[in-house]
């Protein structure tokens, strides 16, 4: 199972259309990796870069929601939206936490491949479609041309 990026994943965005197919491209390496047992000492230089990457990405995002208006009202999901990536993080953190702790085993790999996969295909798809929406009407010139 790996996520590969479509138009249908597009939020209208540039910068941000960027970083999902960035990070899609890296989650499917990172399960790669883990499919072909890699070794142990691989596994908590791959998490840490998936944890800084979606830091760096989930603070573009809410940078965007705090700083533009459209017709004169802020993004009204910035809370929804924030409490999502919270969630994300703590859930990764606790997968992560148990893949170092108790290593990588078959089932436990699927399990975390499927959150995954599940949380940014809809967190994409659904709650950041609706910031690219808020976003283009709040300035059209960031619309992909």
């Amino acid at each position: 199972m790996s996520i590969v990026w479509t138009p249908a994943l597009s939020v209208g965005i540039e910068e941000i259309d960027n970083q999902h197919r960035d990070l899609l491209q890296h989650v499917s390496v990172f399960f790669r990796h883990l499919g072909n047992g890699r070794g142990p000492e691989e596994i908590p230089a791959l998490f840490g870069f998936l944890e800084h990457y979606v830091q760096t990405h989930f603070s573009c995002e809410e940078k965007y929601m705090t700083k533009f208006y459209a017709e004169g009202r802020g993004y009204e999901e910035e809370q929804a939206h924030k409490a999502e990536h919270r969630a994300f993080v703590r859930d990764f953190t606790a997968f992560k936490e148990e893949i170092l702790e108790s290593g990588a085993s078959p089932l436990l790999v699927a399990e975390f491949q499927k959150w995954i996969v599940n949380w940014l295909v809809g967190h994409i798809g659904k709650t950041d479609k609706g910031l690219g929406r808020f976003l283009s009407a709040a300035l059209p010139f960031l619309q992909r041309r």
